[in-house]
């Protein structure tokens, strides 16, 4: 990652700026509206100085604010929170190299940290100490604390059940839930078709993998079944990846930890009529809908 000039630096920090809203757990002191003073804003004015507006766009824009500010209103949010809400508007509307360049430099910061991350994770997965420390969660609510090595954080759940066992491995990297891995890394990858020459794409598919996330996996499930009604793959590397696909599928379906991570969470409650596992659609997220 080479700067070559001023241009370079203003993508730079764009990067950092858009990694650090993703609140890693070194920002977690801050709280939720100082976060967004130090890390959106200063983000929102770099595109804002850099967009490309039509008609079309104008709009589009108008459309968004007004989404954002029925969002703001449905769940109660003060002034400083609607007023980031319509900052966040902008950065749809940055021109495209600019917004290319700035994911470029944040991608390139999130593999170097998220392979690290995977590192110390295997280090003590397989016993090898390493030093950490006891910090407080994110989020108010979670009765646990974490415990935080370098670029990586382990929930310190409390229990001594076999749920309990098969949560604390899954990877979280430096955020408070592996959810927010296997989200970031399901996306980052679609965006790029799965991209494996490019060596970042490679830990960033190792990172989703370790979340054991519903969401990482049903969307490398849908790429690969796109990927195989594709007219230019062959017919030998079909039966390859279905066979392998349906192998999975048995072997995870029997496996005592992937069993009750991914697939009970898609378990379908006919009383109810709908899906009554730990998919996280709850009340909240229906009312923000």
């Amino acid at each position: 990652m080479r700067i070559k000039n001023s241009n370079d630096i203003t993508y730079f920090i764009g990067g950092i700026l858009l990694l650090l809203t993703l609140r890693p757990f070194f920002t977690w002191s801050l709280s939720g509206s100082y976060a967004q003073i130090v890390f959106l804003f200063p983000l929102a004015i770099l595109f804002w100085r850099n967009y490309r507006m039509n008609r079309l766009n104008v709009l589009y824009l108008f459309f968004f604010v007004f989404t954002l500010l029925l969002a703001s209103i449905s769940q109660n949010r003060n002034l400083i929170g609607f007023f980031f809400m319509i900052i966040l508007a902008a950065v749809p509307f940055g021109s495209k190299r600019f917004m290319v360049n700035v994911f470029d430099r944040y991608k390139t910061l999130y593999s170097i940290i998220i392979g690290i991350s995977i590192l110390v994770w295997l280090l003590l997965f397989f016993g090898i100490p390493v030093p950490g420390k006891i910090i407080a969660p994110l989020n108010a609510v979670k009765t646990y604390n974490y415990i935080a090595y370098p670029f990586l954080v382990i929930p310190n759940y409390l229990g001594a059940g076999l749920d309990v066992y098969f949560q604390s491995l899954r990877f979280c990297g430096p955020f408070d839930e592996p959810g927010v891995v296997g989200t970031i890394a399901g996306l980052m990858l679609y965006i790029d078709n799965f991209n494996l020459k490019d060596k970042r794409n490679i830990f960033i598919l190792i990172s989703g993998l370790l979340s054991l996330s519903l969401f990482f996996y049903v969307l490398s499930a849908i790429f690969l079944v796109c990927f195989l009604f594709s007219r230019n793959v062959k017919v030998v590397y079909k039966f390859f990846i279905s066979s392998l696909m349906a192998l999975l599928i048995v072997f995870s379906m029997q496996n005592t930890m992937t069993r009750l991570l991914i697939w009970d969470r898609l378990e379908y409650d006919k009383t109810q009529g709908m899906i009554s596992g730990d998919n996280r659609a709850d009340s909240s997220l229906k009312s923000y809908f």
